[in-house]
């Protein structure tokens, strides 16, 4: 019996067996060898282009034979097609051909995924543009490796550095940079050519010039990544870095790593209905995560918009306006259209120009919540930094229009199994790592300060490291605040948080460094050296927020 032919009939015990059309997660299961994932669940043609088609000469000879069936049978026997109509030719076309594909599986289960028409179309036309350029379906089976194993080891960038004869890619992994593997320049250029071509708006790969894009990857487990890419033209080549978000990944902002007093403050910030919030960090340090978590949480009676370049997490609850950071006029023309939706928080993905900072400063004061991202490294350097960017003193001094600042650095997380009481850096002498671990001794005197081991572990891959966290400093803005603002003295708000046992990031951090989640050195790769002072701010901190 084919398995267009008709439904299996009877009625079979529910008891310890599943019945045989019974939908779970979007899978229809129809006969004991088959497994139907329903149209829908593929809902990106590149996830099609990833896959390298079967060399089984009967399958490739069926397909040629029946046109009309618009079907992709892949190396690994998973079958794509567009659902066919009953008992026609394309129907008898598709049962062949996964009759054929169980009996080369040997018992395993044949996975059936419908398309759409659409997407089997995009589909096509993205592997006609790709044979145009001269890429190889090769080249996207190697992106899907590249992409897979990234996902695997939990990278949050790849580096690819293009060079006149080889090309090595490099994965960061928990803040660290680390080799993956060197390949010829020539399949190097194929990989970045392909990513480039074949992703968001086609945009042609250039040695020359310096270009930015956006694409999603799915995993065949149906995970969906947010890629955002950049290649930059480099004397001897092109640098080309991805960044790599789980869109469905929202992390608790109970397990970022701020403290319970952090998150009480940062709470009261985001509960107010107007006003501000600036969420600061250098690249890659986790702001987007924290206010795109922030925003998920906001309660569904409210209207919420984003804007953002590009779009990495899509909400229910949310209206999300997707707009190019590098263009002025649409970001302005975009900006005022928020007026008009009428939005009770506005989320900007991140304060660039003079035109968005105008148009936040407006919407804040018109009894709109708003809340942004910048990059700076700390509280106090982001109000300079705002003014640069077109914002007064005078409002962000002023009482109602600016809620709060936080910033923040995400730092890697000792490894528990593996980690040193003493430093041993490879790259230094003994001497000088004895001197290093005697200068940690008398900052932090009385605690045990533990090290990276660069040889590692098993538990930790052989990192000496095992997850990441933050370090950050969260500020209500007060009276002393504003008045501080107001005659420029931005440099004395850190002394102000320490006075009042407020954590700021070196305190914030001294603190981690003294219950052994952090190597201190690797802190100072992200912010200014520990002073003595950090220790006793953290202590004082430690003992107002108990």
């Amino acid at each position: 019996m084919g398995i267009f032919a008709k439904k299996p009939s009877g009625n079979r015990s529910t008891s310890g067996t599943s019945s045989p059309r019974v939908a779970q997660r979007g899978v229809t299961r129809l006969e004991r060898d088959v497994i139907v994932h329903r149209e829908g669940e593929v809902g990106d043609y590149r996830l099609l282009l990833a896959k390298t088609p079967t060399n089984e000469a009967a399958i490739k000879a069926l397909l040629i034979k029946n046109p009309s069936l618009h079907c992709l049978v892949t190396k690994n026997l998973e079958v794509f097609a567009v659902k066919p109509k009953l008992q026609s030719s394309p129907a008898q076309a598709l049962n062949h051909i996964v009759a054929m594909c169980k009996k080369l599986l040997d018992g395993q289960a044949v996975q059936l995924y419908y398309v759409s028409e659409t997407i089997f179309q995009s589909y096509l036309e993205g592997l006609s543009k790709a044979q145009n350029t001269g890429i190889a379906m090769l080249d996207n089976e190697k992106i899907n490796q590249l992409f897979t194993e990234a996902i695997r080891q939990k990278a949050s960038d790849i580096h690819i550095r293009y060079r006149e004869s080889e090309a090595i890619i490099l994965f960061r992994v928990n803040q660290l940079l680390r080799p993956h593997e060197i390949v010829e320049a020539s399949t190097a250029k194929r990989i970045i050519t392909a990513m480039f071509n074949t992703t968001k708006g086609g945009k042609d790969f250039s040695m020359q010039q310096s270009i930015d894009t956006s694409f999603k990857y799915n995993t065949e487990s149906g995970a969906e990544f947010m890629v955002r890419a950049n290649s930059s033209p480099e004397k001897r080549g092109v640098t080309v870095v991805s960044r790599i978000r789980n869109t469905k990944d929202l992390l608790p902002l109970e397990l970022a790593g701020y403290t319970a007093n952090q998150l009480a403050h940062l709470r009261h910030i985001t509960d107010k209905h107007q006003g501000l919030l600036l969420i600061t960090g250098p690249t890659n340090s986790g702001k987007s995560t924290t206010l795109t978590t922030i925003m998920a949480h906001i309660p569904r009676e409210y209207a919420v918009c984003e804007v953002a370049d590009p779009i990495e997490v899509v909400l229910p609850n949310v209206s999300h306006f997707e707009v190019a950071n590098d263009n002025d006029n649409e970001m302005d023309r975009v900006m005022k259209d928020m007026v008009r939706q009428d939005p009770d928080y506005l989320i900007v993905g991140e304060i660039r120009s003079q035109q968005t900072a105008h148009a936040a400063t407006s919407l804040a004061y018109a009894g709109t919540s708003v809340m942004t991202t910048m990059h700076t490294n700390s509280i106090a350097a982001a109000f300079p930094r705002a003014i640069k960017l077109g914002m007064e003193r005078d409002d962000l001094a002023v009482d109602g229009f600016l809620n709060g600042v936080v910033s923040q650095n995400l730092v890697p997380i000792l490894c528990p199994d593996c980690k040193r009481p003493s430093m041993a850096k490879p790259n230094l002498s003994a001497e000088d790592n004895k001197r290093a671990s005697d200068h940690y001794g008398e900052i932090f005197e009385g605690h045990q300060v533990y090290y990276r081991n660069f040889s590692g572990c098993e538990s930790c891959r052989h990192t000496g490291v095992k997850g990441i966290t933050l370090i950050a400093e969260v500020l209500e803005m007060s009276k002393d605040v504003r008045k501080l603002v107001a005659r420029k003295e931005y440099y004395l708000i850190s002394e102000y948080m320490e006075d009042k046992g407020i954590y700021t990031k070196h305190s914030h951090a001294a603190h981690k460094v003294m219950q052994g989640i952090f190597d201190p050195t690797l802190v100072e790769d992200k912010i200014d050296p520990f002073r003595r002072r950090d220790v006793d701010a953290a202590i004082r901190a430690g003992v107002v927020n108990a």
